[in-house]
């Protein structure tokens, strides 16, 4: 997306154009555990 303008009155911004990211240093293993394939949520009340 480079902008949002409003059709009622043309009034909008522009989005500063974005470098390039970086991509991760790989800092080794990760704390996250295996992921099993499905997708698992746990109910908080």
């Amino acid at each position: 997306v480079l902008g949002i303008y409003s059709r009622e009155n043309g009034q909008g911004m522009l989005f500063p154009e974005e470098e390039e990211p970086t991509p991760p240093e790989d800092s080794g293993p990760e704390d996250t555990p295996p992921s099993s394939g499905r997708p698992s949520l746990k109910v908080v009340k």
